[in-house]
């Protein structure tokens, strides 16, 4: 497969991770996202793809770093979720998937 496919099919991935979180916290407050295990574990695997797909299409393609801003943020919470689990904080991610995945899906949606 073609690095280019490939790399178009890692930022699909992104960006259908972002859609998801959206469509997961549409309608629900910040008290409902803290109250709710699975609402939280929804959301944070959408991140883990995000972060993993954006690692994937950065390493075959370094120049999406500067193309996407807050890419290496992402890869860094995925991080976190997946390996520090006991220590994400919540209400950094309810501002994460309000402020940051909006624009992260702009960013992507501009390089497809």
């Amino acid at each position: 497969m073609k690095q280019e496919t490939v790399r178009w099919l890692r930022l699909h991935d992104a960006r259908g991770a972002c859609k998801a979180i959206t469509q997961f916290i549409d309608g629900h407050r910040w008290q409902d996202y803290e109250q709710s295990l699975l609402l939280q574990s929804a959301v944070e695997r959408q991140l883990e793809i995000d972060g993993e797909s954006l690692h994937a299409a950065s390493t075959e393609e370094p120049a999406l770093l500067s193309r996407i801003p807050t890419l290496r943020a992402f890869v860094g919470l995925r991080n976190r979720i997946a390996h520090g689990y006991d220590t994400v904080d919540h209400e950094i991610v309810w501002d994460t998937i309000n402020v940051d995945i909006p624009d992260l899906a702009r960013s992507i949606d501009d390089l497809l």
